[in-house]
């Protein structure tokens, strides 16, 4: 009868010691966060590029077929997808570029021509002689969730082979109506110079490319999908452009007081108020 009575209390102690013994070391997660961003920073720096962009501007704008003009620098990033030198990066990055360096991490310097740009998405692709370059896979950005860990590397500011490390805030994230684009919201540091740059994941693959950040705060930026990226590349690669359905009608909400002019039921439709010449839907 003793032993029935102190069985559930070595039960009880020896759950106790095992939970113990099942506790994370703080020390051993510190460690295997240093080696994992060493690991992911030294595996993807070769397919990550520098890209130094020149651009002549007039100096007066308003006149400026006979302004002198001004040369401007600037700089943005960018990651190899493909091994002929073919490289990604954002389209505010190189619209309108007269000269574009790509400087690669082993010091080369390379002349850049843009191949292709699509202003919508803000994606470009950068072509530079060579073959054999090192890539960067695109991972299914689907699959990504708001806590994981992600990693951006870039040159902000310049400052070539900066690495931030931080988590995905959210997905989804949209900005407006017209523009139908999602974003990638993470909390790694992004800065000016990181546009164009790879937000990778812990198997070294690229869920994002790093865009803009909100102007303001610290610690909120955001990034183009991979998929979307993907899209986007795979149409610039054998077309040139992107192509997009359209359809010919400029349309505007329907608000509850247009919907009662026009007997409608408020929150649901649009209204067509112009149908453009020579459209599929004039035709």
């Amino acid at each position: 009868m003793r032993f029935a009575r102190l069985f559930p209390w070595l039960v009880a102690a020896f759950a106790v010691v095992w939970g113990l013994q099942r506790q994370p070391d703080p020390q051993a997660a510190v460690e295997w966060s240093q080696r994992t961003f060493v690991r992911l920073a030294q595996q993807v720096y070769p397919a990550v590029v520098n890209i130094d962009v020149l651009q002549e501007v007039p100096v007066f704008p308003f006149f400026a077929d006979e302004s002198p003009v001004m040369v401007q620098k600037g700089v943005g990033s960018g990651f190899i997808i493909d091994g002929d030198g073919l490289i990604a990066t954002n389209h505010h990055v190189v619209r309108g570029k007269s000269e574009l360096t790509v400087l690669f991490s082993d010091g080369r310097r390379l002349k850049g021509v843009v191949r292709a740009s699509d202003g919508v998405t803000d994606v470009a692709l950068v072509k530079v002689k060579g073959n054999g370059f090192p890539v960067l896979r695109l991972a299914d950005s689907d699959r990504i969730q708001p806590g994981d860990w992600v990693m951006a590397v870039g040159s902000p500011l310049g400052l070539r082979k900066t690495v931030t490390a931080g988590i995905i805030s959210a997905t989804g994230r949209e900005f407006s109506e017209a523009e139908r684009m999602n974003y990638l919201q993470t909390d790694a540091a992004i800065n000016p110079g990181n546009s164009g740059g790879p937000l990778i994941d812990l198997d070294g693959e690229v869920v994002g490319m790093n865009t803009f950040i909100a102007q303001g705060a610290q610690g909120i930026g955001f990034a183009i999908p991979s998929n979307m990226v993907r899209h986007i590349v795979s149409q610039l690669k054998t077309m040139g452009v992107v192509e997009r359905p359209w359809l010919g009608v400029k349309v505007a909400k329907l608000t509850p007081d247009l919907a009662r002019r026009l007997r409608g039921t408020p929150g649901r439709g649009v209204v067509v108020f112009e149908v453009v010449t020579q459209s599929p839907v004039a035709r």
